[in-house]
């Protein structure tokens, strides 16, 4: 997965996004993480306390083959006792996220629109799509699907690239856009008839209102967590 396979690389840098947008300053500072997150005062010190720590296995380390979904389990699990997140839903949440997205073709999945949906706005794009009646691809019941797939895409590279955002897009926009799809999906759960999804609609209501404080976990989880990572090709990124 290279940087242009992330949707960010190759493209304009305001391509995608109202033109008015400006680039974040870097959110990572002491201050803002203190005040932002419980427990972070403590966290930060265990990750001064990692980087200090030379080539000592640390972290979490699994043999082959690869259990991707118990390695990102541990490691949201710990940046949570870290970070004094009590959040259990969530964190299983995360952690199933982070497994499918590990996964290129999980993360940009194919449209009708395009064959390949890498960015916010693509996946705006597909979900007024599905309301074209005078198309052969009419389908208001997708809209759910992109809707919860742009809460978790932009989560995801709020918390795990948050840097490339920073600098090739802009975190407000994808905070902003993350927190409206998943507020509708979790009104469309208060509205169904539908047992899964009226029932998983208050997970989707805590993710759009702490959406900050999750992606703050997913960065910490990144920063601390990952160093004693799986062998796979997701973890040969390189995270800036």
């Amino acid at each position: 997965m290279s940087l242009r396979g992330l949707g960010l690389g190759g493209h304009r840098r305001d391509r995608g996004r109202p033109p008015q947008e400006e680039v974040d300053g870097h959110p990572f500072a002491a201050d803002a993480f203190d005040a932002k997150v419980p427990g972070a005062s403590l966290a930060r010190r265990a990750l001064r306390a990692r980087s200090g720590a030379g080539n000592r296995s640390t972290g979490i380390c699994y043999d082959s083959p690869v259990d991707l979904r118990r390695f990102f389990d541990r490691a949201v699990q710990a940046s949570f006792d870290d970070l004094a997140m009590r959040d259990e839903p969530v964190a299983g949440y995360l952690a199933d996220l982070l497994t499918r997205f590990a996964r290129t073709e999980n993360l940009f999945p194919t449209g009708v629109t395009m064959p390949r949906l890498e960015r916010v706005v693509d996946l705006l794009l597909e979900a007024q799509a599905a309301w074209d009646d005078s198309a052969a691809h009419f389908g208001p019941e997708r809209e759910l699907s992109i809707r919860r797939h742009i809460g978790d895409y932009t989560l995801f590279m709020t918390g795990v690239f948050r840097e490339r955002v920073q600098r090739l897009a802009s975190t407000d926009y994808y905070v902003s856009q993350g927190q409206r799809a998943y507020r509708f999906v979790s009104e469309h759960g208060r509205a169904t008839s539908r047992s899964r999804e009226r029932d998983a609609g208050p997970l989707y209501a805590r993710l759009a209102e702490r959406f900050e404080h999750y992606a703050w976990a997913l960065d910490y989880a990144r920063r601390v967590h990952f160093h004693d990572a799986p062998t796979h090709p997701f973890f040969r990124l390189g995270w800036q």
